[in-house]
């Protein structure tokens, strides 16, 4: 296997040469499903016992099948369904440890060998996207974990922070509205520090990351605002469980 693959990865799979499908060789010997939900509850770190429901239940959509390991010419591992010798349905992919995009790994589904559906995606920076994807982009709702404690709940596109969502800072900071492109973009609620260390809520307008205006917080300029922001923050965090694999169907 190549190199950086999980050493428990490493074990099941093997690059073959003959035929190939994108981007991956040839397929290696099939393993019971059982097998690579015990590697990847070991790679996640997660308590074996925590996991046993979660286990229990992709034995169920599984069944007996078994499922495939395949090393690609990136170096790139992928253990899961396979069809025609490339991913699909579910499945646990590894990337090179010089990914030239910082990525460690991706749990989830796969269509046509593309990330797509729900998943978890995991840098080696230790930022976690938790949510939707579409052909091998964070796409729809999620829920965004950053290294210095941030976090980010709401609808992403392209790989950034597109639409409305919630952004909460390590510090205790929070801005929740609009977003282009990753920036605060329109109306919003934010909370402010003041100069007295109190926590402040208002209502600010951004432009491409620029502030335009601030005003004091008021019911009539905030009901709204909380209501579209409170339906898409329970949207964005049911697609996140879903994607950790809890409730995949």
């Amino acid at each position: 296997a190549p190199a950086g693959v999980s050493p428990h990865i490493a074990k099941l799979t093997k690059s073959m040469p003959g035929k190939s499908g994108p981007g991956f060789d040839g397929e290696n010997e099939k393993v019971p499903v059982k097998t690579m939900l015990q590697i990847a509850v070991e790679d996640s770190g997660r308590d074996p016992e925590v996991c046993q429901p979660l286990m229990d239940q992709m034995e169920k959509i599984f069944g007996a099948d078994n499922v495939s390991g395949l090393c690609s010419k990136v170096g790139e591992t992928f253990v899961g369904n396979v069809v025609c010798g490339i991913p699909e349905g579910l499945g646990l992919l590894e990337f090179p440890e010089d990914d030239h995009m910082g990525r460690s790994q991706y749990r989830g589904m796969f269509d046509e060998g593309m990330r797509h559906g729900l998943g978890v995606l995991r840098w080696t920076d230790g930022t976690i996207y938790e949510g939707e994807f579409r052909e091998n982009r964070p796409r729809g709702y999620g829920v965004e974990t950053y290294a210095d404690g941030g976090v980010y709940s709401g609808q992403f596109c392209d790989d950034a922070r597109n639409g409305f969502g919630v952004y909460a800072f390590a510090d205790g900071r929070t801005f929740a509205g609009g977003w282009l492109d990753s920036a605060p973009h329109g109306t919003g609620i934010e909370t402010i520090m003041r100069s007295t260390g109190e926590m402040q809520e208002v209502v600010a307008t951004y432009e491409d990351g620029e502030l335009v205006s601030m005003e004091v917080l008021t019911k009539n300029n905030s009901m709204q605002l909380f209501a579209d922001l409170d339906e898409i923050l329970n949207y964005a965090e049911g697609r996140a469980k879903g994607a950790r694999l809890e409730d995949l169907k």
